[in-house]
């Protein structure tokens, strides 16, 4: 089908989900046609693609994701912090020129803290992009824990020397 020139696919194919308590990912193709994806589970990922007419035919992908369980005693859930970000994707000729983009962030609001990955690049032999979409909630190591105790530990003894 083509619309103005532009060959129009399915907008937005899902090639891999897994969704855990712990991490999210997503892959996704995307088309140039108008088109949403949603999955709502462990974690929300919510897509939206939007072609907009201009003299360079362009698509505005919406992002939207949030964390929904809470893997760990007192923390909020959902994460009220959500993730939300927009790219930018050239189609038609301009196709051959688009680049790879990519955005993260870290979201916490109290005790609850996730962080996002997203990654769009073009795969020029089947003319779209494909989204990978990363969603974390990241448990601290055992080194991380035996760093605090050493550091307390040191506070401690610098505490008695004073004292003493």
């Amino acid at each position: 089908m083509s619309v103005c020139g532009l060959n129009v696919q399915a907008a937005i194919t899902q090639v891999t989900l897994s969704d855990d308590p712990l991490e999210v990912f997503a892959q996704l193709r995307i088309g140039t046609g108008l088109d949403t994806y949603e999955n709502v589970g462990n974690w929300t990922v919510s897509v939206v693609n939007t072609p907009v007419q201009s003299a360079s035919p362009r698509s505005i992908l919406s992002i939207f994701g949030q964390h929904n369980v809470a893997p760990h005693a007192g923390e909020l859930a959902p994460n009220p912090d959500t993730f939300s970000f927009q790219f930018t994707l050239l189609l038609g000729n301009n196709f051959q020129y688009a680049v790879t983009q990519v955005e993260t962030q870290s979201l916490s609001h109290g005790d609850h803290a996730d962080q996002w990955f997203a990654l769009v690049r073009p795969d020029t032999q089947q003319n779209v992009y494909v989204l990978e979409l990363n969603g974390t909630h990241p448990i601290p190591e055992p080194h991380q824990y035996a760093l605090m105790a050493g550091l307390g530990l040191l506070g401690f003894g610098a505490y008695r020397r004073v004292r003493a």
